[in-house]
């Protein structure tokens, strides 16, 4: 804790600090006491936006009120501060880890193979969907619905009843009056198993649009490729995070990532909690999770990308295991 900068949470809300905009692990202190810390791609961002927001958490405004000294460690990379914020948590045991769940937010995408709706975004995986998730950003999860819709007639199911204005005006195949035998063709397709080739399409459209000099609908058409760009690259991270298990060397310390999750970091090792997934949830994992995994996967699929083929396939296989089971029921 010997690069620690610490500052008075006055000096942040009144913005009397500069604070860096690199990655790091924020620590809060009571009497001395951590009480709560968390990792950072950007500690500015995190500490400005936390003291500007209105807080509907009361875990969270209590922390926020208790707290009198808030410290940061600035780190090279978000993988090392997520080295970081375990080390703390290991060994610091703050009280409002245990009881702030700023996860509890982040949403599933729910996909129903037989039955309208088709899509839909559920805070938990108790349904009768198969479900992907979490998303920390349930924004993108409806943007991404609306713009496959849009490129290639996927489902929407905006409405509670259908058929609905969208499958009318053709936006939508209308899987839920006709078609219904490509429906889970397409939502394995788009939903589950997306396409390289489908960007280079989107691009080589958008080239198509620049030459012809119409500006307004290359823009539109490029800000579809930045959604689908965000949202394939989740499925993918969905897909195979569960099966990454790796050992590497990592500033001198041995790491080792057992089901996608930090096990060991040097001398430091980890409680990783076994959870007995439910074959509808092969691209679920836990909301408390997310996050750890989230950076575990980019780190790994930037220096070690050749892990990440195993694990895709073997969940390309459980996925068609799964679709057979469900067909033949």
């Amino acid at each position: 804790m010997d690069n620690m900068e610490k500052v008075r949470k006055e000096n942040i809300m009144e913005r009397a600090v500069e604070l860096p905009d690199s990655s790091g692990c924020v620590g809060f202190y009571r009497q001395e006491k951590m009480i709560y810390c968390r990792m950072s791609s950007n500690i500015d961002a995190y500490l400005k936006g936390l003291f500007q927001e209105d807080i509907d958490d009361a875990n969270l405004g209590e922390m926020l009120e208790a707290c009198e000294l808030i410290s940061y460690e600035e780190t090279e990379s978000i993988f090392a501060a997520l080295l970081l914020e375990k080390f703390w948590k290991y060994e610091y045991q703050p009280q409002y880890n245990k009881r702030y769940r700023d996860y509890d937010p982040y949403q599933y995408l729910g996909i129903n193979f037989v039955r309208f709706p088709f899509l839909k975004l559920e805070n938990d995986t108790i349904k009768d969907y198969f479900y992907v998730g979490p998303f920390r950003d349930g924004y993108l999860v409806r943007d991404a619905i609306d713009v496959l819709s849009r490129l290639f007639g996927t489902p929407v199911c905006a409405e509670l009843d259908f058929p609905c204005y969208l499958a009318e005006n053709k936006q939508c195949k209308g899987y839920c009056i006709r078609n219904q035998e490509f429906l889970a063709v397409d939502l394995v397709r788009y939903f589950l198993l997306p396409e390289q080739k489908d960007l280079s399409v989107l691009e080589e459209w958008k080239q198509k649009l620049l030459a012809e000099l119409k500006f307004r609908e290359s823009d539109e058409l490029a800000s579809y490729q930045r959604i689908l760009q965000r949202f394939y690259s989740r499925i993918t991270f969905l897909a195979v995070t569960k099966w990454l298990d790796a050992e590497f060397e990592y500033k001198g310390k041995q790491i080792k990532i057992k089901n996608g999750l930090l096990g060991q970091d040097g001398s430091h090792r980890y409680l990783i909690v076994e959870t007995e997934y439910q074959p509808h949830e092969l691209y679920a994992v836990e909301k408390a999770e997310l996050d750890e995994r989230w950076v575990i996967f980019n780190y790994i699929k930037n220096m070690f990308p050749e892990k990440l083929k195993a694990g895709y396939e073997l969940s390309r296989k459980q996925l068609a295991d799964y679709l057979i089971r469900k067909e033949n029921k």
